[in-house]
C-alpha cells in the first residue's frame, strides 16, 4: 500500500494538471494540501483488502506471515468459476469499506461504487 501512495504523491506533484487539483480542493476545507492528501490516502488504502485474511488465506507465503505475527486463519485456496465455485472465498472488498466508513465515508454522502466482487455501498445512498 505504501507504493502506491508514494505513486499518488508523485503522479500530484509531477503529472496532475493544476486546474484539476483546484478542482478537487474546492471542495476540502484546507483545499490543496488537503486534496493532495486525500488522493495519496485514497491510493494507499484502495488495495487494504489484499491486508485482510480473507485474502491472505489464499495464499499461502502471506498466510504464514500473519500467522507468524499471532493471527491464526484456515488456508483456503479459490475455486475456479469452472470447479463450480467461486472465483475467490473471501470478500476482502469489506475492508475498503469499512475503512471508508472510518474515514467518514459512512454520512450523508453515501454512494455506490463498482469493485470486483459486486456493488459495494455506503452511507444513505
Amino acid at each position: 500500500m505504501e507504493d502506491s501512495a508514494a505513486v499518488a504523491g508523485l503522479l500530484w506533484d509531477r503529472w496532475l494538471p493544476l486546474n484539476v487539483q483546484s478542482l478537487v480542493a474546492e471542495a476540502l476545507p484546507q483545499g490543496l494540501p488537503d486534496a493532495r492528501g486525500l488522493s495519496i490516502w485514497l491510493a494507499a488504502v484502495h488495495d487494504i483488502g489484499k491486508a485482510t485474511p480473507a485474502f491472505a488465506c489464499q495464499v499461502d507465503s502471506l498466510a504464514d506471515r500473519m500467522r507468524g505475527e499471532g493471527l491464526e486463519m484456515k488456508t483456503q485456496r479459490p475455486r475456479h468459476r469452472s470447479e463450480g465455485g467461486a472465483a475467490r472465498s473471501g470478500r476482502p472488498g469489506a475492508a475498503g469499506r469499512v475503512a471508508g466508513g472510518a474515514a467518514g465515508l459512512d454520512g450523508e454522502a453515501g454512494g455506490t461504487v463498482r469493485d470486483r466482487g459486486g456493488w459495494s455501498s455506503w452511507g444513505s445512498a
